[in-house]
């Protein structure tokens, strides 16, 4: 499935059939986990499979959850990592989001969850591993029809000047509520932070369509703390609240749709970590942590 195709099709499973995934589909996803370990050189990340849901809910609830729910699901996938720095963050977010597509592939539901508060209440099941740092997971299971929350994609490469509100978002079921989605001008700039880029220049690289769609990636509270600068041969990312490890999950979230956007349109390039530089834009702060060459 084109990275395209998940954007638009793409939603949350808030609930969930209460059926097990046969052993089968388990080693399909387990192995496939396997193959996203291996594929992120810079630091170590690994999955875990927490395979009866029903007594993790029990052990997280009120300590676990979506916006401080905990989602009750027949399974859960954690990542851990060796420690909490940006590097690490991005990473962890980048396959967990590799993991997530995988599964909507595969028919099933996933809904993020923090973790964070959860490691000494997961004692046993981290036991074995070096890896001990859990900050999320993901349900996963049989999504109920009426429990998706799906984000529509109506597609539009808006500048401010045209429009604020190219997404509608429906709900079959409560849902949160999202703001505006940022138009292209406001977190895409040329050479230097701020400076305006055409839609036109955007077009002849081959970029306009990319951003378009990568608007609609999702992040926490829908605060969309990424920004690009074009550089000739480079894209830069910057993470607006940098301190915020949800400013880096949301950025490895961002790479990894953006790496495969590239990838679907023909352009070639790979992401890279840049040296954590902080900066103030407008009274806020801000962090280069990528670089996309191509």
């Amino acid at each position: 499935m084109l990275i395209r195709e998940f954007l638009e099709k793409r939603y949350s499973a808030r609930e969930y059939e209460q059926k097990q995934l046969s052993e089968s589909t388990i080693k399909t996803i387990v192995d496939y986990a396997h193959e996203i370990e291996a594929s992120i050189k810079s630091v170590k990340v690994k999955f875990i499979f927490l395979k009866d849901g029903a007594e993790i809910f029990e052990k997280l609830n009120g300590y676990a959850g979506y916006a401080g729910v905990m989602i009750k699901s027949p399974h859960y996938i954690g990542i851990l990592t060796e420690d909490e720095n940006y590097r690490t963050q991005i990473a962890a977010s980048y396959a967990m989001q590799s993991l997530i597509k995988k599964l909507f592939e595969m028919g099933l539901g996933t809904c993020w969850i923090d973790f964070s508060k959860a490691g000494e209440r997961l004692q046993d099941e981290l036991a074995g591993s070096e890896l001990k740092n859990i900050n999320y997971a993901v349900s996963v299971g049989y999504p109920k029809k009426e429990s998706r929350f799906k984000f529509v994609y109506v597609p539009s490469t808006s500048y401010s000047s045209v429009s604020n509100n190219p997404y509608r978002q429906i709900s079959e079921s409560k849902s949160d509520k999202s703001g505006e989605r940022l138009p292209i001008d406001q977190f895409v700039f040329k050479d230097e932070f701020g400076k305006h880029i055409s839609l036109d220049e955007l077009e002849q690289r081959g970029l306009a369509d990319v951003f378009s769609r990568v608007r609609n990636a999702p992040s926490a509270r829908n605060l969309q703390p990424w920004r690009f600068v074009l550089q000739n041969e480079r894209i830069i990312i910057a993470v607006k609240n940098p301190s915020s490890k949800e400013s880096m999950t949301d950025a490895g979230i961002m790479m990894y749709l953006f790496e495969g956007m590239v990838h679907d349109s023909g352009i070639r390039g790979e992401w890279s970590l840049l040296p954590f530089e902080e900066f103030e834009y407008q009274n806020d702060k801000y962090a280069y942590v990528g670089e996309f060459r191509v």
